[in-house]
């Protein structure tokens, strides 16, 4: 070859190309420390031809499917080639990745050292095993376009954007340039019928009781969805949001965040459950929006008291159910047969599905949440490898991952997802793997991480009667709580062992994993003593007289709050979840400690 590395290739007209370009052309100058020449000249669409490469012919690029590539050497160069812009950027990012380039996390990239450019001995296919992956983005605006630059090296096609049409032209511009489809929305349905309407149209918003017990109406949440009027408010404001936001693939508009109740029992709707008249609202949002885009869908979102399937009323054909099974439990897989937790949610799910006939639905899985997950990042990739196998079973081919709230370690069950979403047989700890590669003790500190999270993540008999989650754990008979007390204990002796293993000096990307293993380990501890403080509370509710161990219990799991908030105060992280979570739990943990002092032996609480 030259001096110069060749790249030859055909006009760049769509933006993934143009940025396929770029990418390569500046590792190549970085690798090679030669700088790339740009030939334009007659290659097929979406093919880059590096060295003494010639053009591939179609009966080559059979095999390609959707936005996947193909990595072909020929001895003294290499074709890369795709069948869209988008797969063209896919593959330039797998070209570098097969080189070594990590991106650990956004505005991170670690290069190889230079030196003679290599090509692989054997041509590489790769298809993807679901061809719509994606994320649900929910971190500052300003910050979009690094995300969105990582999204893409991760081979994402989609993101769906929390919020409102604000900056809805930022994002556009940003998904065209990585060739990201966007999605729209979260919880916006109220927004559509103004609380301000309620002493004019009372009749717009749910009854609280059957009429035989009591006719208030109330304006705190959702609306009567047997309101002709109510609906169409509804589809007149879904049809200005997809004015204001044109372009979405979908738009999210649900119903309000509640885990039950929120809908109406007045006459008319005292005969659907929440799941039926959640769908009504959904109906009118998506006439709304495909009376401005024919080809728009709106999600569905199942999710606490929707998850059962419906009754009665017919989805719209633009509706994509959304699965968002949030009380799960995540140290099983969805169909691990021994998890019962899980059992009832994929029976729930199965049924739904069936009743919408199987349409195309996507998932909203939890896996990087820090909400969810009390502060802290479990590490579950088995679990993640396990669900996405499940859910190509049953006929899915959108996989989508929830993030929300401030970052603080290396997402590890992200690179995992990313991975396995191109692969459903590879070892989900390869993402892991290359990652640690030169830093003694990450990997082993993961693995650690990984079974501790597998322990306090269990709650696969917890009851499926009441509402609670990984924050809000609940009163338990002695022998279910002490053994879940003992996982929680176990597992801040695995974190605070992963945090020991770890190297004095870590590198710049993963500077915060010895605050995010250390607050781990911190939050296992104080789990602990809530679980002897709920342990507590349960023997008083059984007629005990135990007050003064929970008051105890109760001191003990505040006093364990405090290294924490010190480690996130001294990495300047003062906006980190953990301090509004722990001000709610104090205010929870202080009412049921101080409800236990009246308890009397054989005086059961109330």
């Amino acid at each position: 070859m030259s001096s110069a590395v060749i790249i030859n290739h055909a006009p760049c007209d769509e933006a993934p190309a143009r940025q396929a370009l770029v990418v390569l052309s500046d590792f190549l100058l970085h690798y090679s420390r030669r700088p790339a020449q740009s030939v334009v000249g007659s290659v097929p669409p979406y093919q880059l031809l590096l060295g003494e490469a010639e053009p591939l012919p179609e009966t080559e690029l059979a095999q390609v499917k959707d936005d996947g590539y193909l990595l072909f050497p020929t001895g003294t160069g290499m074709v890369i080639a795709a069948r869209n812009a988008k797969g063209l950027l896919n593959a330039v990012c797998g070209y570098l990745a097969w080189h070594g380039v990590l991106w650990p996390k956004p505005g991170a990239e670690v290069l190889p050292s230079p030196g003679p450019l290599r090509f692989p001995q054997a041509p590489i296919l790769r298809n993807p095993a679901f061809a719509r992956r994606g994320i649900f983005h929910s971190q500052p605006p300003a910050e979009f376009p690094a995300w969105c630059q990582w999204y893409a090296r991760l081979q994402f096609n989609e993101v769906s954007i929390h919020g409102g049409p604000e900056e809805w032209k930022v994002y556009q511009a940003e998904a065209e340039r990585w060739g990201m489809t966007l999605q729209l929305g979260g919880h916006g349905l109220s927004q559509f019928l103004p609380r301000d309407d309620f002493s004019a149209y009372p009749d717009y918003f749910r009854a609280l009781q059957p009429p035989d017990f009591d006719k208030t109406r109330l304006n705190d949440s959702n609306l009567c969805a047997s309101s002709p009027a109510a609906l169409d408010k509804v589809r007149k404001g879904a049809r200005r949001f997809a004015q204001a936001s044109p372009g979405a693939r979908a738009y999210h508009l649900w119903a309000d965040d509640l885990p039950a109740g929120g809908w109406c029992y007045c006459a008319r709707c005292m005969g659907m459950p929440p799941q039926d008249q959640a769908l009504l609202a959904n109906n009118a949002v998506a006439e709304g929006v495909c009376s401005i885009d024919i080809h728009a869908k709106t999600a569905h979102l199942l999710y606490h008291d929707t998850l059962e399937p419906p009754r009665l009323v017919k989805p719209h054909p633009a509706l994509l159910p959304l699965w968002a099974p949030r009380e799960r439990c995540y140290a099983h897989a969805l169909d691990d047969p021994s998890c019962a937790r899980n059992r009832w949610h994929r029976e729930r799910l199965e049924k739904t599905l069936d009743y919408f006939g199987r349409p195309e639905w996507e998932t909203f899985e939890y896996y990087s949440d820090y909400i969810l997950f009390r502060a802290m990042m479990p590490l579950i990739p088995e679990v993640v490898a396990a669900d996405l196998k499940y859910y190509k079973s049953q006929g899915l081919d959108c996989a989508q991952h929830l993030l929300v709230a401030t970052v603080v370690g290396i997402l590890g069950n992200l690179h995992v997802f990313a991975a396995q979403c191109w692969d459903l047989e590879a070892d989900p700890w390869e993402p892991l793997k290359r990652l640690a590669q030169g830093v003694p003790g990450l990997l082993k500190a993961w693995r650690l991480q990984a079974r501790a999270s597998y322990r306090w993540l269990d709650i696969s008999d917890w009851p499926l009667d009441r509402y609670f989650d990984y924050r809000f754990l609940l009163e338990r008979p002695v022998k279910e709580s002490r053994a879940y007390r003992k996982g929680c204990a176990r597992a801040a002796e695995q974190l605070t062992k992963a945090v020991a293993v770890l190297p004095e000096k870590l590198p710049p990307w993963a500077d915060r994993e010895r605050l995010a293993l250390e607050t781990s380990a911190g939050i296992c501890r104080q789990m602990e003593a809530q679980m002897e403080m709920l342990e507590e509370l349960g023997r008083c509710a059984g007629g005990e007289d135990r007050a003064a161990q929970a008051n105890a219990a109760y001191r003990e799991a505040v006093r364990r709050a405090g290294p924490v908030g010190k480690a996130f105060r001294k990495a300047k992280m003062h906006g980190a979840y953990f301090f509004g979570l722990e001000r709610l739990l104090e205010e929870m943990w202080k009412e049921k400690a101080e409800s236990a002092r009246g308890c009397r032996s054989g005086k059961p609480c109330h």
